[in-house]
This record gives structure tokens, sequence and C-alpha cells, in this order.
């Protein structure tokens, strides 16, 4: 709701997408230049009917790069170990709230209970640590942040919450400049529940 218009986008024709054989020639064109760290986003990848050869073809010219993927984590639990099998190391999945009504709200057609089932499949799988990306709106998912927080304590997740940015136009960036909220504001509500929020030495893949 935050950045897609409830018309939806027009999509680029599948003749006009990159092929997996060109996206791995672009991928080995950046290693050669020096990328180490690579992120399959879209969208949602997990469309691609190639999404497994992209990923095997982007590991075999680039073995030891870090491989991730943005998802909704929807069709995870049907990919997941051929994911991880092909040569990706782990998904972030994007997740603003872990009440069900509020979410549908907010991502419209997402669908809590298959999203938690991809959280699932992606950790059984070992795409791990899972990055949970949560955008913060004001009085529409702020008071969540803690209970998201709250995952980390005992599971091999991130969350990282994103201040929502005043981008594009129309519905998308009114929303934004009428309804961010501070990375300080959502730190200070987590903190009141879970305690002080220390720096963690360990570093982050």
């Amino acid at each position: 709701s935050y950045c897609m218009p409830l018309e939806g986008l027009k999509f680029l024709p599948q003749e006009s997408l990159l092929t997996a054989s060109e996206i791995a020639l672009v991928t080995e064109a950046a290693v050669a230049s020096g990328f180490r760290k690579f992120r399959i986003t879209g969208g949602e990848p997990t469309l691609r009917k190639d999404l497994i050869e992209i990923v095997a073809g982007m590991r075999k010219v680039a073995p030891e790069a870090d491989i991730a993927m943005t998802t909704n984590g929807i069709l995870l639990p049907g990919m997941a170990h051929d994911l991880h099998a092909a040569g990706l190391d782990r998904v972030n999945i994007h997740l603003d709230t872990l009440d069900g009504e509020r979410l549908r709200q907010i991502m419209r057609l997402a669908d809590l209970d298959r999203i938690m089932a991809g959280i699932e499949a992606a950790t059984e799988a070992g795409l791990t640590p899972i990055k949970l990306n949560s955008v913060v709106v004001k009085d529409v998912n702020d008071l969540d942040v803690a209970e998201m927080a709250r995952l980390t304590i005992d599971q091999p997740i991130h969350v990282r919450f994103i201040e929502l940015m005043p981008f594009g136009s129309g519905e998308p960036e009114e929303i934004a400049r009428q309804q961010g909220v501070s990375s300080e504001e959502s730190r200070q509500k987590i903190e009141s529940e879970l305690g002080a929020l220390l720096p963690d030495p360990s570093p982050d893949p």
C-alpha cells in the first residue's frame, strides 16, 4: 500500500527480460570488476520459472560470492531446498507485521500463514540467517516493532526496520510524508519492551 498503486503496474513482457544465461553473463562481468555480493530481487523473483537455473548460473561464475534473494516468502516451501542446493546463501523476506489482518491491509494479498511457512522452509533449508524487512508506518504497524524484534531472540532471524521514504507520486508519496516513523522511534518502542539494544560484534553476512 505504501509503494504499489491499487491499479498495479505494467511489467515488461517476458521476451524483454534477461534470460538465465544473460544474468550469469552479467554476474561474471561483475565478479571480474570486483563484486562479491549479489542480491536477486524483483518484483517477486520466485515467480520466475527459471529461478533455480538463474541461481545455479550465478553460482557457477561466482563460486565465492555471497548470493542472497529478497522475496515475500510465499512460494519458498516448494523451492527453498532446491534454491540452497543451486547455490543461494540466504533470503531476505518482506514482513511488516505479525498481525494477519494488518498484514492483509498493508501488503494486500499477503497471507501470514504462508509467509511464516516460507520462513520455516528457508530455515530448514539452511538459507540463514534470514533477514526480515519491515517497513514501519505510523498508525499502521508502528506498535508491532517489539513483537517483530522478539523473533530474533531464539531464532536465526535478523529483523531490519526500514524508514518509510517519500518517493514516487500520488498515494504512496502522501503516505510516506504523513506516516513516516524514524528509526529512533522504533528503537525506543523496542527497548521499552525488550530492554537495551547493544551492538552485535559478530560479522553480518
